[in-house]
């Protein structure tokens, strides 16, 4: 601690430490005798060997790094103004390419993405999975007090629009998830929670890219009948392009209550207790915490295993994480990945334009200053 004060006190008073410094070597010189003065040595490195004993040289280099920096700036205001501008037209460049490059793959163009969980499961003997049954996310939805909205998604894979041979990525999704996120139709409507009751109609919603490449972006489709898995479905409304998705890159959305419809699989496969596949989130309610929400859901979690005990492990509890890039449909299809490479060497090709310029200034300026840089080095 003593040397710490020490040196601050050196930091406070270094022109006067350095006065006294250049006193006390002058009168240690005049104390000499005439022949042995000009064995003395050099000031200077007796003053730079004492800066090394008060501890802040790499402060005091950095210092005067700066200060001779500015002042060979300030010598060639050209050359300075010229610097800028390259640097700046590479950043510009840069941050226009990655705003054009957001605007095409960005997928979660979503309301108040900050308030939005993912719920997974954790126990002992399986460690952390996602899913849910219908029943357990009812219990939650109902008895929780810290999520505003509680919404559920199931990827179904096999599903085949008419002849078609490609599997379509088609997301059952509770009837609340659209009008939560905030996302607005490009035409027609988006799912609701009359699509998501029993006995309701099948309708569909279409994903933009899909819409795109297998409908030509026809906005006639919407209302039309088409068949998916060799079942009627009617088309309601097609999703804006900025939205692909929040668990899973999809093509066609539908109400969870069409599972059996679409799947051809007992009714009683999504409704029971013993289903764990589907995937539940929610949003957080103005000002309550992570960590107050991780607290409920524990203590729910705990309510339940006494009252379905053959269905949940002893010990489990939900993990309560925020929706992260990880939790977003990666760019999958090669538009999109020759979109990725495309960016990324457009980036690479300015920073490297913008570095090449600006050295070949430092060279030119090097050699129109060559005689000075002689002349520094034969001083030393």
């Amino acid at each position: 601690m003593r040397k710490l004060f020490r040196r601050l006190a050196a930091l406070l008073h270094r022109r006067s430490l350095e006065r006294q410094l250049a006193e006390d070597m002058a009168a240690h010189r005049d104390m000499m005798p005439p022949e042995r003065r000009r064995n003395f040595g050099s000031t200077l490195l007796f003053q730079e060997q004492a800066a090394d004993h008060w501890g802040w040289t790499r402060l005091d280099h950095l210092r005067q790094d700066l200060a001779y920096g500015l002042r060979q700036l300030r010598r060639s205001p050209g050359f300075t103004l010229t610097a800028i501008a390259v640097l700046s037209l590479g950043i510009g460049v840069n941050l226009a390419e990655a705003y054009i490059f957001n605007a095409f793959l960005h997928r979660l163009d979503v309301r108040d993405v900050d308030s939005l969980v993912h719920l997974s499961r954790v126990n002992r003997e399986d460690g952390r999975r996602p899913g849910f049954s219908l029943p357990e996310i009812d219990f939650y939805r109902r008895n929780n007090t810290v999520l505003s909205s509680v919404f559920a998604e199931i990827d179904v894979r096999d599903v085949h629009y008419e002849q078609d041979s490609t599997s379509l990525r088609c997301p059952l999704v509770s009837g609340n998830f659209f009008s939560e996120l905030g996302i607005t139709p490009l035409y027609g409507r988006l799912l609701d929670d009359r699509d998501d009751q029993a006995g309701a109609s099948p309708v569909a919603v279409l994903g933009y890219d899909y819409w795109q490449s297998r409908f030509g972006g026809d906005p006639g489709v919407v209302l039309k009948t088409i068949r998916l898995n060799d079942r009627p479905v009617q088309v309601v409304g097609i999703v804006p392009a900025r939205f692909g998705g929040l668990g899973v890159f999809a093509n066609v959305w539908m109400a969870i209550s069409q599972y059996a419809y679409v799947t051809g699989a007992p009714e009683t496969e999504i409704t029971g207790w013993g289903t764990y596949r589907i995937s539940m989130m929610g949003r957080l309610k103005p000002g309550v915490s992570f960590e107050a929400a991780q607290a409920q859901f524990r203590s729910l979690t705990a309510e339940l295993y006494r009252q379905q005990p053959v269905y949940l492990a002893s010990g489990e509890w939900l993990k309560v994480d925020p929706i992260l890039p990880s939790n977003l449909p990666a760019a999958t299809n090669p538009a999109e990945l020759l979109l990725l490479s495309t960016f990324i060497l457009l980036v690479l090709l300015v920073l490297f334009s913008a570095c090449a310029n600006l050295g070949n200034m430092l060279l030119a300026r090097g050699l129109a200053r060559r005689r000075e840089i002689e002349i520094r080095l034969a001083l030393g």
